[in-house]
Protein backbone atom coordinates (compact mmCIF):
# COMPACT_ATOMS: atom_id res chain seq x y z
CA UNK A 1 0.00 0.00 0.00
CA UNK A 2 1.62 3.32 -1.20
CA UNK A 3 2.66 5.22 1.91
CA UNK A 4 1.67 9.22 2.07
CA UNK A 5 2.78 12.02 3.80
CA UNK A 6 1.46 14.14 6.45
CA UNK A 7 1.17 17.09 4.60
CA UNK A 8 -1.13 15.04 1.95
CA UNK A 9 -3.69 14.72 4.30
CA UNK A 10 -3.66 18.54 5.59
CA UNK A 11 -5.29 18.77 1.88
CA UNK A 12 -8.98 19.88 2.77
CA UNK A 13 -9.91 18.41 -0.59
CA UNK A 14 -8.52 14.90 1.23
CA UNK A 15 -10.81 14.84 4.11
CA UNK A 16 -14.40 16.04 2.69
CA UNK A 17 -13.17 14.20 -0.69
CA UNK A 18 -13.38 11.18 1.63
CA UNK A 19 -16.55 12.07 3.54
CA UNK A 20 -18.34 13.00 0.14
CA UNK A 21 -17.50 9.54 -1.24
CA UNK A 22 -18.70 7.52 2.12
CA UNK A 23 -21.54 9.45 2.97
CA UNK A 24 -23.71 6.45 2.76
CA UNK A 25 -22.21 4.67 5.11
CA UNK A 26 -21.47 7.46 7.11
CA UNK A 27 -25.22 8.08 7.60
CA UNK A 28 -25.87 4.50 8.21
CA UNK A 29 -23.42 4.56 11.54
CA UNK A 30 -24.65 7.68 12.59
CA UNK A 31 -28.63 6.12 12.47
CA UNK A 32 -26.95 2.92 14.28
CA UNK A 33 -25.13 5.17 16.83
CA UNK A 34 -28.37 7.62 17.76
CA UNK A 35 -30.34 4.20 18.07
CA UNK A 36 -27.60 2.37 20.12
CA UNK A 37 -27.94 5.14 22.68
CA UNK A 38 -31.43 4.92 23.77
CA UNK A 39 -32.04 1.06 22.86
CA UNK A 40 -33.57 -0.33 26.20
CA UNK A 41 -34.58 2.84 27.36
CA UNK A 42 -38.42 3.31 28.31
CA UNK A 43 -38.33 7.31 27.15
CA UNK A 44 -36.08 6.10 24.32
CA UNK A 45 -35.78 9.68 22.04
CA UNK A 46 -37.16 11.48 24.60
CA UNK A 47 -33.72 11.43 26.58
CA UNK A 48 -32.47 13.86 24.28
CA UNK A 49 -34.78 16.37 25.05
CA UNK A 50 -34.58 15.88 28.53
CA UNK A 51 -31.13 15.58 29.07
CA UNK A 52 -29.70 19.06 28.03
CA UNK A 53 -33.29 20.72 29.63
CA UNK A 54 -32.55 18.85 33.76
CA UNK A 55 -28.73 20.36 33.11
CA UNK A 56 -30.40 23.27 31.98
CA UNK A 57 -32.53 23.56 35.45
CA UNK A 58 -29.73 22.60 37.68
CA UNK A 59 -27.46 25.35 36.33
CA UNK A 60 -30.33 28.23 36.10
CA UNK A 61 -30.89 27.36 40.09
CA UNK A 62 -27.55 27.99 40.80
CA UNK A 63 -25.92 30.68 38.62
CA UNK A 64 -29.11 32.71 37.35
CA UNK A 65 -31.19 32.68 40.99
CA UNK A 66 -28.94 31.93 43.18
CA UNK A 67 -25.97 33.95 42.13
CA UNK A 68 -28.06 36.23 39.79
CA UNK A 69 -25.75 35.79 36.93
CA UNK A 70 -26.69 38.15 33.80
CA UNK A 71 -25.54 38.57 30.39
CA UNK A 72 -24.93 42.35 30.47
CA UNK A 73 -23.97 42.78 27.13
CA UNK A 74 -27.87 41.62 26.19
CA UNK A 75 -30.18 44.60 24.91
CA UNK A 76 -32.26 43.27 27.65
CA UNK A 77 -30.22 41.60 30.55
CA UNK A 78 -33.21 39.39 33.04
CA UNK A 79 -33.33 36.38 34.14
CA UNK A 80 -35.26 34.45 30.89
CA UNK A 81 -32.32 36.14 29.13
CA UNK A 82 -30.23 34.28 30.50
CA UNK A 83 -31.96 30.90 30.98
CA UNK A 84 -31.96 31.49 26.49
CA UNK A 85 -28.15 32.36 27.01
CA UNK A 86 -27.39 29.31 29.05
CA UNK A 87 -29.36 26.89 27.45
CA UNK A 88 -27.23 28.13 24.20
CA UNK A 89 -24.03 28.11 25.15
CA UNK A 90 -24.80 24.48 26.81
CA UNK A 91 -25.82 22.97 23.67
CA UNK A 92 -22.66 24.27 21.95
CA UNK A 93 -20.46 23.09 24.86
CA UNK A 94 -21.96 19.81 24.57
CA UNK A 95 -21.03 18.92 21.15
CA UNK A 96 -17.21 19.59 22.22
CA UNK A 97 -18.20 17.30 25.69
CA UNK A 98 -19.78 14.50 24.11
CA UNK A 99 -16.79 13.94 21.70
CA UNK A 100 -14.52 14.54 24.68
CA UNK A 101 -15.98 12.05 26.16
CA UNK A 102 -16.50 9.40 23.29
CA UNK A 103 -13.08 9.68 21.12
CA UNK A 104 -10.80 8.15 23.36
CA UNK A 105 -12.35 5.11 23.10
CA UNK A 106 -14.19 4.99 19.78
CA UNK A 107 -11.54 2.81 17.79
CA UNK A 108 -10.62 0.44 20.98
CA UNK A 109 -14.41 -0.10 21.29
CA UNK A 110 -14.64 -1.42 17.50
CA UNK A 111 -11.43 -3.92 16.79
CA UNK A 112 -13.66 -5.94 14.39
CA UNK A 113 -14.38 -2.47 12.05
CA UNK A 114 -9.96 -2.43 12.31
CA UNK A 115 -9.38 -6.04 11.41
CA UNK A 116 -11.37 -5.38 8.54
CA UNK A 117 -9.12 -4.27 5.43
CA UNK A 118 -10.97 -2.54 3.22
CA UNK A 119 -13.25 -0.84 6.03
CA UNK A 120 -13.15 2.98 5.62
CA UNK A 121 -11.92 3.16 9.78
CA UNK A 122 -12.20 7.46 8.83
CA UNK A 123 -16.22 6.96 8.89
CA UNK A 124 -16.06 5.91 12.67
CA UNK A 125 -15.10 9.21 13.81
CA UNK A 126 -17.30 11.04 11.43
CA UNK A 127 -20.31 9.19 12.23
CA UNK A 128 -19.67 9.45 16.21
CA UNK A 129 -20.08 13.19 15.38
CA UNK A 130 -22.83 13.12 13.41
CA UNK A 131 -25.06 11.54 16.21
CA UNK A 132 -23.93 14.52 18.22
CA UNK A 133 -24.87 16.80 15.67
CA UNK A 134 -28.08 15.23 15.83
CA UNK A 135 -28.18 15.82 19.33
CA UNK A 136 -27.42 19.32 19.40
CA UNK A 137 -29.86 19.75 16.62
CA UNK A 138 -32.66 18.55 18.71
CA UNK A 139 -31.99 20.69 21.57
CA UNK A 140 -31.63 23.46 19.10
CA UNK A 141 -34.84 23.02 18.02
CA UNK A 142 -35.98 23.36 21.56
CA UNK A 143 -34.17 26.51 22.26
CA UNK A 144 -35.70 28.11 18.97
CA UNK A 145 -38.99 27.28 20.42
CA UNK A 146 -38.14 28.74 23.56
CA UNK A 147 -36.91 31.93 22.17
CA UNK A 148 -39.92 32.17 19.80
CA UNK A 149 -42.32 31.92 22.61
CA UNK A 150 -40.33 33.29 25.87
CA UNK A 151 -37.72 34.96 24.50
CA UNK A 152 -37.81 38.37 21.70
CA UNK A 153 -38.29 36.20 18.78
CA UNK A 154 -35.81 35.71 15.88
CA UNK A 155 -34.43 38.59 13.41
CA UNK A 156 -32.67 38.55 9.93
CA UNK A 157 -29.46 38.22 11.68
CA UNK A 158 -30.52 34.62 13.10
CA UNK A 159 -29.56 33.47 9.29
CA UNK A 160 -26.24 34.03 10.37
CA UNK A 161 -26.24 31.41 13.13
CA UNK A 162 -24.74 28.62 11.01
CA UNK A 163 -21.98 30.28 10.07
CA UNK A 164 -20.90 31.31 13.43
CA UNK A 165 -21.47 28.18 14.53
CA UNK A 166 -20.23 25.84 12.54
CA UNK A 167 -16.37 26.51 13.54
CA UNK A 168 -17.65 24.20 16.94
CA UNK A 169 -18.88 21.43 14.31
CA UNK A 170 -15.03 21.50 12.79
CA UNK A 171 -13.46 21.68 16.15
CA UNK A 172 -15.05 18.40 17.41
CA UNK A 173 -14.69 16.39 14.40
CA UNK A 174 -10.94 17.45 14.31
CA UNK A 175 -10.58 16.63 18.07
CA UNK A 176 -12.72 12.88 16.99
CA UNK A 177 -10.33 12.24 14.79
CA UNK A 178 -7.38 13.13 16.89
CA UNK A 179 -8.11 11.93 20.30
CA UNK A 180 -10.27 8.13 18.55
CA UNK A 181 -6.08 7.29 16.85
CA UNK A 182 -4.57 8.49 20.01
CA UNK A 183 -6.69 6.63 22.20
CA UNK A 184 -5.17 3.91 20.54
CA UNK A 185 -1.65 3.77 21.90
CA UNK A 186 -2.02 6.04 24.97
CA UNK A 187 -4.80 4.54 27.16
CA UNK A 188 -4.82 6.93 29.44
CA UNK A 189 -6.11 10.17 27.35
CA UNK A 190 -9.67 9.61 28.24
CA UNK A 191 -9.16 10.12 31.85
CA UNK A 192 -7.51 13.48 30.19
CA UNK A 193 -10.21 14.38 28.53
CA UNK A 194 -12.32 13.85 31.13
CA UNK A 195 -10.63 16.92 32.98
CA UNK A 196 -10.46 18.90 29.85
CA UNK A 197 -13.81 18.22 29.62
CA UNK A 198 -14.66 20.52 32.98
CA UNK A 199 -12.06 23.14 32.52
CA UNK A 200 -13.74 23.63 28.93
CA UNK A 201 -17.18 24.01 30.55
CA UNK A 202 -16.04 26.77 32.94
CA UNK A 203 -13.54 28.11 30.17
CA UNK A 204 -16.16 28.88 27.32
CA UNK A 205 -18.17 31.53 28.37
CA UNK A 206 -21.28 29.32 29.18
CA UNK A 207 -21.82 30.64 32.74
CA UNK A 208 -21.48 34.34 31.44
CA UNK A 209 -20.51 37.03 29.50
CA UNK A 210 -17.03 37.23 28.02
CA UNK A 211 -17.31 41.23 28.52
CA UNK A 212 -17.15 40.86 32.18
CA UNK A 213 -14.16 38.96 31.91
CA UNK A 214 -12.74 40.68 29.75
CA UNK A 215 -13.66 44.65 32.47
CA UNK A 216 -13.02 42.55 35.55
CA UNK A 217 -10.30 40.11 35.11
CA UNK A 218 -8.21 41.59 31.83
CA UNK A 219 -5.59 38.82 32.90
CA UNK A 220 -7.52 35.97 32.34
CA UNK A 221 -8.91 37.27 29.51
CA UNK A 222 -5.69 37.67 27.71
CA UNK A 223 -5.90 33.70 27.66
CA UNK A 224 -9.18 33.25 26.89
CA UNK A 225 -9.48 35.13 24.19
CA UNK A 226 -7.72 32.56 22.40
CA UNK A 227 -10.47 29.83 23.08
CA UNK A 228 -12.48 30.01 19.62
CA UNK A 229 -15.21 27.61 21.54
CA UNK A 230 -15.92 31.04 23.56
CA UNK A 231 -15.93 33.21 20.48
CA UNK A 232 -17.92 31.13 19.06
CA UNK A 233 -20.44 30.70 21.61
CA UNK A 234 -20.49 34.06 22.41
CA UNK A 235 -21.23 35.08 17.86
CA UNK A 236 -24.03 32.83 18.74
CA UNK A 237 -25.49 34.32 21.20
CA UNK A 238 -24.79 37.74 19.52
CA UNK A 239 -27.09 36.81 16.45
CA UNK A 240 -29.42 34.48 17.59
CA UNK A 241 -30.78 36.28 20.69
CA UNK A 242 -29.64 39.38 20.75
CA UNK A 243 -30.17 40.49 17.56
CA UNK A 244 -26.15 41.83 17.58
CA UNK A 245 -23.87 41.44 14.65
CA UNK A 246 -20.80 39.68 15.49
CA UNK A 247 -17.13 40.02 15.67
CA UNK A 248 -15.96 39.41 12.34
CA UNK A 249 -11.93 38.69 13.80
CA UNK A 250 -14.06 36.38 16.39
CA UNK A 251 -15.52 34.48 13.62
CA UNK A 252 -12.67 34.28 11.28
CA UNK A 253 -10.32 33.29 14.14
CA UNK A 254 -12.78 30.13 15.15
CA UNK A 255 -13.15 29.30 11.53
CA UNK A 256 -9.48 29.13 10.81
CA UNK A 257 -9.17 27.10 14.26
CA UNK A 258 -11.66 24.55 13.38
CA UNK A 259 -10.38 24.14 10.25
CA UNK A 260 -6.73 23.42 10.87
CA UNK A 261 -7.65 21.39 14.01
CA UNK A 262 -9.97 18.81 11.64
CA UNK A 263 -6.77 18.90 9.04
CA UNK A 264 -4.78 18.50 11.52
CA UNK A 265 -7.12 15.58 13.17
CA UNK A 266 -7.46 13.69 10.18
CA UNK A 267 -3.58 13.53 8.75
CA UNK A 268 -2.64 12.19 12.65
CA UNK A 269 -5.31 9.57 11.88
CA UNK A 270 -4.39 8.37 8.79
CA UNK A 271 -0.57 8.51 9.76
CA UNK A 272 -1.51 6.22 12.94
CA UNK A 273 -4.23 3.97 10.88
CA UNK A 274 -1.93 1.52 9.59
CA UNK A 275 -0.66 0.66 13.67
CA UNK A 276 -3.79 -0.02 14.98
CA UNK A 277 -4.29 -3.36 14.08
CA UNK A 278 -0.68 -4.65 15.71
CA UNK A 279 -2.13 -3.06 18.97
CA UNK A 280 -5.76 -4.46 19.01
Amino acid sequence: MEQRSFLHFLNPLSLFGLLIKQRDLVWQLTRRNIAQEVKGSYLGILWTLLNPLLELAVYAVVFGLIFGARFEESPNPGKVDYVLGLFLGLTLYSLIADMLGIAPRLILGNPNYVKKVVFPLEVLPASATGAAIYRFLVTLALLLIGTFFIGEGLTWKALLFPVVAFPVVLIALGFTFFASSLGVFFRDLAQITNVLSKILLYASGVFYAAIKVKEHAPGIWTWLQWNPILLSIESCRRVLLWDLSPDPWHVAYSWIFGLVLCLIGYACFEKLRPSFADVL
